[in-house]
């Protein structure tokens, strides 16, 4: 059986670097020898072995240049020297060949090439050349761009070009490339745009996270607002000479709101999603704006009557619409709700996107879809939909909608309209 000897094959697995005294003490069935390149010196030692032992035979499978230019490339190393690497090898080569012809057998390889056998070889070195052809085969190729450049470099080297010719008439196997260079450049190609869509997307996701940053920063600075809104509330409470239950009540109250903003600021530094934040930001917002609006009431002297009923009335609503309509309105990134309540809201005329946006300038230059608006915050901050539908005035005029927390539009088209509800206060 003959020595199979791997030159210039770089990642072969499980091989042993090729010595002098690994030629001469590895028994006969050791596995196969590397040899990354042949250098002077490890050619005279090549040489000695096969003059000093009895008749030796080896099989010597050498790279095809292409498939060790493009590998050089990959590792990075000069172009000109692979070139001369590859030349300086197949020279010596040669030479060792001229002197041991009867006991040599050259093949080359690269991987991913099917090779074509000679009739004329014995069948012991036909199936050692078999085996060798499924472990190149399993070697990793390089990537087409290094191939394609390999390619040319080979084609434009008439030294190369010349050495390839000689060493391939010494082989007793020739094999094919299992692709040429116009069918290399549409992979190279496939690549390119498979980068550019991968920055594309990169692109856009960084757009979104932007996007979301500034929503969550503009919810902080109105949580913000809100906070030293609520401390102004309680110092100006701290100066009462008599404090009555209800003022009691209302401290104890912005105590746990107070409580509640912390835990909350430190639950969301603990959040990985910035959706998660926002929810948690809405709730709390509606809960503290049910509070100021309290807060006003109990201190809001010289009230009329009528006032004092429609403080009520809106605060009324405002409670139960923070515990009820809020959380149906903000649960999950993907609110089928909410969706459901926009798409309501775009199709009747009682909203007026455009109206709207003219109406409230602030709304239209934060950039935010008017329907999504006026669901989430328009109806709490006493905001109207359109010239035709009055927020205020339905939620005072139908006190059952407001104990019920339902949003003053929403349940118009849902309930309101059948029971020939009113949108708005008739004209005089």
């Amino acid at each position: 059986m003959p020595r199979v000897i791997y030159l210039g094959l770089f990642a072969l697995p499980q091989q042993t670097p090729i010595t002098l005294s690994a030629l001469q003490q590895a028994p006969k069935k050791a596995g196969a020898l590397t040899l990354d390149t042949l250098s002077d010196s490890q050619l005279e030692i090549f040489s000695n072995w096969l003059k000093h032992e009895s008749m030796p035979e080896a099989l010597i499978i050498w790279p095809r240049p292409a498939a060790f230019i493009a590998d050089c490339l990959a590792r990075e190393e000069p172009i000109d020297g692979a070139l001369v690497q590859w030349k300086e090898m197949a020279k010596r080569l040669l030479k060792l060949f001229r002197r041991h012809r009867s006991q040599l057998t050259l093949l080359g390889m690269a991987p991913a090439e099917t090779l074509t056998l000679s009739d004329e070889l014995p069948a012991n070195i036909t199936d050692v050349i078999l085996q060798a052809e499924a472990a190149v085969k399993r070697l990793p190729e390089a990537t087409p761009l290094y191939r394609l450049a390999a390619a040319q470099l080979v084609a434009e080297d008439a030294e190369l070009q010349d050495e390839l010719a000689f060493l391939s008439a010494s082989s007793h196997a020739s094999s094919t490339p299992h692709e040429q260079a116009s069918e290399i450049v549409p992979k190279v190609l496939q690549g390119v745009n498979e980068s550019h869509r991968a920055e594309q997307q990169l692109k856009q996701l960084t757009q979104e996270r932007d996007s979301a940053t500034e929503e969550n920063k503009r919810l902080l600075t109105q949580l913000d607002s809100l906070q030293k809104a609520l401390t102004t509330a309680e110092q100006k409470a701290n100066e009462r000479d008599s404090a009555t239950e209800e003022n009691k009540r209302l401290l104890t109250q912005l105590d746990s709101l107070q409580k509640a903003l912390t835990t909350v600021e430190q639950k969301a530094n603990e959040r990985d999603s910035a959706q998660e934040e926002n929810e948690l930001l809405l709730k709390q917002l509606h809960i503290v704006q049910e509070s100021l609006e309290a807060a006003y009431l109990e201190r809001k002297s010289g009230t009329s009557e009528a006032e004092t009923k429609r403080l009520k009335s809106l605060i009324t609503w405002l409670r139960a619409h923070a515990r009820r309509q809020s959380a149906a309105a903000y649960k999950g990134s993907d609110n089928q709700v909410l969706k459901e309540q926009v798409d309501l809201l775009e199709q009747t005329d009682l909203f007026d996107g455009d109206w709207y946006l003219a109406q409230y300038k602030d709304i239209a230059e934060a950039n935010i879809n008017p329907a999504e608006h006026y669901i989430k915050f328009g109806a709490i901050e006493g905001r109207n939909p359109s010239a035709r539908f009055n927020t205020e005035f339905y939620l005072l005029t139908y006190s059952d909608v407001a104990a019920s927390g339902h949003h003053p539009l929403m349940h118009y088209l849902r309930d309101g309209i059948k029971e020939q509800r009113k949108t708005q206060e008739a004209p005089a």
